[in-house]
């Protein structure tokens, strides 16, 4: 079960108040519970990576080498398809994530699963709005630590 007093002790952006929080999952939510609700799915994915890295260390740091893994396939296609804009976005990612794999920091591996994502784009819609590989990528993102934290609890 996820709280409002997890989430607030995490420190969410101004926009999640303890009111908004509250008003969103009552006395708690499982992770699966929270993963689908309708908030960008970016912030979804900020509470399920903290709630990871509190459960265990373990497989935060799983998940961070998948992240890992990922943006080094990324990163060879790109590179192969002389693609410098999906190369940087990799190889940053894999710079996160060695960074957060080494001492588990969530915000480097916050970083690295962003840049995943990124990376697995080549360049955002006219409109700004995210591509379709951009929200396949956190979809399996998500999918991941879903699975990650179920098979703990």
């Amino acid at each position: 079960m996820i709280t409002v007093q997890q989430i607030m002790g995490w420190c969410p952006c101004d926009y999640y108040t303890d009111t908004y929080v509250t008003a969103l999952i009552g006395a708690g939510k499982s992770p699966r519970e929270l993963a689908a609700l309708e908030i960008p799915i970016d912030d979804r994915l900020w509470v399920l990576h903290r709630y990871l890295r509190s459960v265990s260390v373990d497989r935060w740091r799983e998940y961070i080498g998948w992240c890992a893994l990922r943006t080094h396939c990324y990163a060879v296609a790109a590179y192969r398809a002389a693609d410098v804009y999906r190369a940087a976005y990799a190889d940053a990612a894999a710079d996160y994530a060695a960074a957060a794999y080494a001492d588990a920091a969530i915000e480097a591996a916050a970083a690295a699963a962003y840049h995943a994502a990124r990376a697995a784009t080549p360049y955002a819609t006219a409109s700004g709005a995210a591509p379709a590989d951009y929200a396949a990528e956190q979809q399996m993102q998500l999918a991941y630590v879903l699975e990650l934290i179920e098979r703990i609890i």
